[in-house]
């Protein structure tokens, strides 16, 4: 999904992806986008976004729900950057 708002509402209308059966996501998920807080990254964002890309990957390869993700992720934030709260 964009970042930007702008991009959601200039495009809302007219983007359809056919990977995802031509469906209107931007217009979908523009109610969803808007709750989410905005957020600057730190030092630690892309270092903490490559973690999560690797997990995400692992668990698609290994068939794993969702909370184990979670999980990884705490563990693994925590190892590499014990000065972090992660809860």
């Amino acid at each position: 999904m964009p970042a930007l708002r702008s991009v959601f509402t200039s495009n809302a209308e007219t983007f359809h992806d056919p990977l995802l059966g031509n469906q209107p996501v931007l217009k979908t998920y523009y109610a969803i986008a808007e709750k989410i807080p905005p957020h600057r990254p730190d030092k630690y964002s892309e270092a903490i976004l490559a973690l999560f890309g690797g997990i995400v990957g692992e668990m698609i390869r290994t068939n794993q729900p969702n909370q184990w993700a979670f999980d990884q992720l705490k563990k693994r934030v925590r190892n590499a950057y014990p000065e972090l709260t992660v809860s």
